[in-house]
């Protein structure tokens, strides 16, 4: 799908003028809404040396923007680079044996080391992490038993042993950690009853946990630990969660989590049980309790609840789909919280190191909110859109987007399908009743954004998978179901198209794109390939990009900054998160890729969209939105916004576009939903006030002393005259651009004399 510009720019050198055929109108107002305070996703990264089996993410602890994880499959130290929290990349991996379940290691960091204990050894194994890509192990601190857990604050170590007298005491060992390679016993305290399994820290105390309850130790003096309080508390075997700070504290068994306060250590109470599994806890400086749900495979969660007043949480978000399994072990450092997911079943996929921004909760709704029938595509024109449902091609008004209002039905009582546009020209598939054949209908886009029927051409029955236009020219590609293949149209005339070319290179086309004289073409399942159709009835292959087995979603060419971008949205059969892939392609036989980003996974189709600073992308369940840097050639994560609406039973695709007033999602089903821009981006959709008026497109012309630029007659229909003058002869481009700065035509490069030229287009 390609965004229509509302207006065409012709640039020359430096100077840029408004042709003025199609202005944006005036009384359009942006919502827009800062994303970046709410909790999301952000993302994984896949492990090469990770066994595809049971397990995961086992422990955390985190430096600045470094995460350090224990891992199962075979049991190791991972070093995740956080640095941009928005992409971590794994870097060193430490093997640790084989020989006991990675969930029997722990570990923690100060400094340049990793302290990592094992529930069936009396040691500490200290890790060198000073060079992230290549951990090195320093040694080993001998223990007087068996390490259930280790906790470093400050520079101090503290150990807490399993019982070795049935559960009749445990023993809390602390160590200087002076020189932090070497870490020295200090003292040792024992504890009644057997809670001898997790360790937490909340200001002075230290916390520790086990099948008997809670027991609160004064560490104000490390060196002289003594016991505070204890508290009774019949927990399961196996404790699963513990986390403290200020006077709160609370303890997960796999069964049920515990809130107990801590402001009197010495008369410790439980405040309230929640019916919740809590497999991995954690209480966040934003006053909430976020715990990991266990579920096999993707049935796995995270929830968050306020617990301002502890004895009442209120739950106030989760994340479902974005989880594989559950959070096992979760951290919050500067904001974010990083979480390392454990699965009880892998089904080929890698562990996974979350990482959340803290924030308000719930995420935002929706402007507006509603129902047309059955939507296949939408399409963006200034503040109109452009709907295919299965009752026709709607134009809606989003001048207001908290009440569109439709202004026009063209080709009513038919489906139209998807949508393409380019140079004012808007092409379409549409049919009376699926399986009773299928015509390519053109259109043109007036300067109201409103839409008139041209001419048409017939497709025959099979189903076309999608579909393209440059202006000139209308590609569409014929996939699943059908013999595949792609038919080539020339809408030079669009009152009258003519098919040029069919191409049956016998592969499923699941998406076309289409510039000038560079084709690009998806095919099922998993390949992309370049080609240039200069010679339409021999198209020529000039480069194929690898997918690594995910199948391509939707692609998009466009122009920006003199460069053509292609736009790729990758998915996985829903096993791994979806990819969203931008490469150079202005030499269309060397693509470089310029950014690799993963969005939330989830099922059904991916659709990505990119404008001047805002990269857009939305599949079944969530909408992502990342900024869009042109030039440093990256995305930042800006905000995930789950989808209010049920999931599709048809198809399970959603479209999405950037109107300048909101963006626009909408399923199959016909669920549309209207969401404000995000504060700051989508800045390609002009101010209607910075341009130009109509017809008078030199109200602002450059100095004599620069490149000057004029058209005649303007508005114009079908061609005009681009007239330029050069106060010194030298090289000189002229393009064709739409609003969002994107290349439409290139009309002459090269070099001319002082002067006045014409070039007709």
């Amino acid at each position: 799908m390609r965004t229509l510009g509302p207006l065409a720019l012709a640039t020359l050198a430096l100077a840029t003028l408004a042709l003025a055929a199609t202005p944006i109108p005036a009384h359009a107002q942006p919502a827009t809404l800062d994303y970046t305070p709410f909790w999301a996703h952000l993302g994984d990264e896949a492990c090469e040396h990770f066994y595809y089996d049971c397990g995961g993410y086992h422990d955390l602890a985190v430096k600045g923007n470094i995460a350090y994880a224990i891992a199962s499959g075979p049991p190791g130290l991972q070093v995740v680079d956080c640095n941009d929290p928005t992409n971590p990349r794994n870097r060193g991996f430490l093997p640790l044996g084989e020989d006991e379940p990675a969930w029997a290691r722990r570990c923690d960091v100060r400094d340049h080391y990793a302290y990592v204990t094992r529930a069936d050894a009396p040691q500490v194994m200290v890790v060198d992490v000073d060079d992230h890509d290549a951990p090195v192990m320093q040694g080993t601190v001998p223990l007087g038993g068996p390490a259930a857990d280790v906790l470093v604050e400050g520079p101090w170590l503290y150990a807490l042993l399993a019982s070795a007298d049935g559960g009749a005491t445990t023993t809390l060992a602390v160590y200087s950690l002076a020189q932090s390679w070497a870490p020295s016993l200090t003292a040792q305290l024992t504890l009644p009853g057997a809670r001898d399994q997790r360790l937490a820290v909340a200001g002075s105390l230290v916390i520790a946990a086990g099948q008997d309850g809670l027991a609160a130790i004064d560490v104000t003096l490390p060196e002289w630990p003594a016991l505070a309080g204890t508290l009774d508390l019949a927990l399961g075997s196996t404790i699963w969660g513990l986390d403290a700070r200020d006077a709160l504290a609370t303890v997960a068994d796999g069964s049920a989590t515990h809130l107990v306060d801590l402001a009197d250590p010495a008369a410790m109470q439980s405040l309230t049980t929640l019916d919740e599994m809590g497999m991995g806890l954690l209480l966040t400086s934003t006053g909430q309790l976020w715990l990991g749900e266990e579920g096999c495979w993707r049935q796995g969660g995270l929830r968050m609840f306020d617990v301002a007043d502890p004895t009442a949480p209120v739950l106030v978000g989760e994340d479902i789909d974005g989880l594989r399994g559950f959070p096992n072990a979760m951290a919050e450092v500067q904001g974010h919280v990083f979480a390392a997911e454990l699965m009880c079943w892998c089904a080929g996929e890698w562990p996974a190191l979350h990482v959340y921004r803290l924030g308000a909760s719930p995420p935002p709704t929706p402007l507006w909110t509603g129902e047309r029938g059955r939507v296949f595509d939408l399409l963006a024109h200034g503040d109109r859109l452009h709907v295919a449902t299965d009752a026709g091609l709607e134009t809606w008004s989003l001048a207001d987007p908290a009440a569109p209002q439709v202004l026009q039905t063209v080709a009513p009582d038919t489906f139209c399908w998807r949508l393409a546009a380019a140079d004012g020209l808007l092409a379409t598939t549409r049919t009376a009743t699926p399986g009773d054949g299928f015509t390519l209908q053109l259109l043109s886009c007036g300067p109201d954004g409103l839409l008139e029927l041209r001419g048409q051409l017939p497709l025959g029955s099979e189903t076309p998978a999608d579909l393209d236009t440059d202006g000139a020219r209308v590609i569409v590609g014929y996939g699943p179901g059908t013999a595949g293949g792609i038919l080539l149209v020339d809408a030079g005339d669009p009152d009258a198209p003519e098919a040029l070319a069919t191409m049956r290179p016998g592969l499923q086309v699941r998406d076309v794109a289409l510039d000038g004289d560079v084709m690009v073409l998806g095919f099922s399942p998993d390949a992309l390939r370049v080609l240039s159709i200069a010679d339409p009835d021999n198209p020529v292959l000039v480069a194929q990009l690898d997918l690594y087995g995910r199948s391509c979603e939707e692609i998009e060419l466009q122009w920006q900054d003199g460069r053509r971008l292609l736009v790729v949205g990758r998915q996985d059969v829903g096993l791994v998160d979806p990819l969203v892939d931008i490469y150079d392609l202005t030499d269309p036989a060397a693509p470089v890729l310029l950014d690799r980003s993963t969005v939330l996974c989830g099922g059904g189709e991916l659709e990505p969209t990119l404008t001047t600073d805002a990269l857009v992308a939305a599949n079944r369940e969530n909408l992502t939105i990342r900024r869009w840097d042109a030039t440093e050639n990256r995305s930042a994560f800006l905000g995930r916004v789950p989808l209010t609406t049920e999931p599709d039973t048809y198809g399970g695709a959603t479209r999405v576009a950037v109107t300048a007033t909101s963006i626009v999602t909408a399923r199959d089903t016909g669920q549309i939903e209207i969401w404000p821009l995000p504060a700051g981006t989508v800045t390609g959709v002009e101010d209607p006030g910075a341009l130009d008026p109509p017809g008078d497109p030199a109200a602002d012309l450059p100095s004599l002393a620069a490149p000057r630029l004029t058209a005649h007659p303007n508005p114009f229909n079908p061609s005009c005259e681009l007239r330029f003058s050069l106060p010194a002869a030298g090289p000189a481009t002229l393009d064709v651009v739409d609003l969002r700065g994107r290349r439409v035509r290139r009309l002459v490069r090269g070099t001319f004399t002082a002067g006045a030229h014409v070039v007709t287009w």
